[in-house]
């Protein structure tokens, strides 16, 4: 039997005790079970019978723990250098100690899991159980994903012309990661650490990239196009993408 009260036969007729009280009791005509093992109960009929084998009447019951249980949620996707806390209890109120098993993806503080690298994160969600209760053991799993970038472009000088030979060009990404370009049209323009370089008349075109690493997703590219003459030019500034902005100089 599960460590529960049960109720057993016990009238005018028949009286039934426990033979091993420190594993279970009989009150009230229920069967109480004290700790885990065998609950002998003795069965005796009254002196109405006339059967002696009656009096000595044995029945032998397991007493064991109860199952604990607990469903795991579904778990979202995690940023590196995010958290997430876990779910840390069961059915029977039981704490459950969460443990990881990719300590070089995820580590545990508490029931605060952090993301340290990209990749699947596993473990399980422990505990010993109780004197009445069975232990439980529950895996989980969650996707640890890199984060994502932009590039940004500001501060491109005005009137830029063939006879303005360097001009300053302001560009980051959000994750603070270097900045490099795809010089397209190297004898109209190139582009490298904020400064362009115009070589002269025609389209210029060029592409911003960040390739990532092990955090940061690669950024979406850039892609800057203009028309250099010896007057002025006109500027265009597209993202591979999507348009991030257009402007005209």
């Amino acid at each position: 039997m599960l460590f529960r009260s049960i109720s057993v036969a016990s009238n005018n007729e028949f009286t039934t005790t426990s033979k091993t009280p420190a594993v279970c009791l009989v009150s009230n005509g229920k069967l109480v079970p004290v700790s885990i093992g065998n609950c002998l109960l003795g069965i005796s009929a009254s002196s109405n019978y006339n059967v002696t084998s009656l009096n000595d009447f044995g029945l032998l019951i397991s007493v064991v723990r109860n199952n604990q249980t607990f469903t795991m949620p579904s778990l979202n996707s995690v940023n590196i250098g995010n958290s997430i806390n876990l779910p840390t209890q069961s059915d029977q109120g039981l704490l459950l100690i969460p443990e990881s098993t990719t300590k070089s993806v995820c580590v545990l503080d508490g029931n605060n899991l952090i993301a340290i690298s990209a990749g699947t994160c596993s473990g399980f969600l422990r505990n010993t159980g109780s004197e009445k209760i069975n232990p439980i053991s529950v895996e989980f799993k969650v996707e640890i994903i890199k984060m994502s970038q932009k590039i940004v472009v500001s501060n491109l000088s005005s009137g830029l012309t063939i006879k303005n030979r360097v001009a300053k060009l302001d560009v980051k990404a959000s994750s603070n990661l270097p900045v490099t370009a795809n010089n397209l049209t190297p004898n109209i323009c190139t582009y490298s650490a904020g400064a362009l370089q115009i070589n002269g008349n025609g389209l210029c075109n060029f592409e911003l990239v960040q390739a990532g690493d092990a955090t940061f997703n690669a950024a979406p590219k850039v892609s800057i196009k203009m028309t250099i003459s010896n007057q002025s030019l006109k500027l265009t500034i597209t993202c591979v993408k999507g348009k991030i902005g257009r402007a005209h100089v």
